[in-house]
């Protein structure tokens, strides 16, 4: 190890240093994280995957409202809702969304499944045609 540090010196204090200054990035990200979920005020907190805190009312409602998305997952949906009220559309992906969303020519499911139905390509066509 002498050897290494006589000829390579420079390269020693250099790793010496990135080994030391990651450490600290990645303990202040820790903190940050830590930082952040404390700081949650509502009520009925859900923790999105990248740590930020949302209201859990929002989840599985078509909107990704974690950055990362983490609130509209497949997973995670279909866990909460095997079946949509009769007022909701059910997304592909298991969210429930209002049943006026449904061939409105806006994607209200993250997915975009509330615009892909073959009764929503027979609408447009429909109002499409000259009379």
């Amino acid at each position: 190890m002498v050897m290494a540090m006589n000829v390579t010196h420079g390269h020693y204090w250099l790793t010496c240093l990135c080994l030391i200054f990651g450490a600290s990035i990645s303990g202040a990200r820790k903190l940050e994280k830590r930082q952040i979920e404390s700081l949650c005020s509502v009520e009925d907190p859900f923790y999105c995957a990248n740590g930020r805190c949302i209201d859990s009312l929002l989840i599985c409602d078509g909107h990704a409202d974690c950055l990362d998305a983490s609130d509209e997952t497949r997973h995670l949906c279909f866990k909460l809702f095997k079946n949509c009220p009769n007022y909701a559309f059910h997304c592909s992906y298991g969210a429930c969304v209002h049943l006026t969303a449904k061939c409105n020519g806006i994607n209200d499911c993250v997915d975009g499944s509330d615009e892909n139905l073959l009764e929503c390509k027979a609408n447009v066509q429909n109002t499409s045609k000259c009379k």
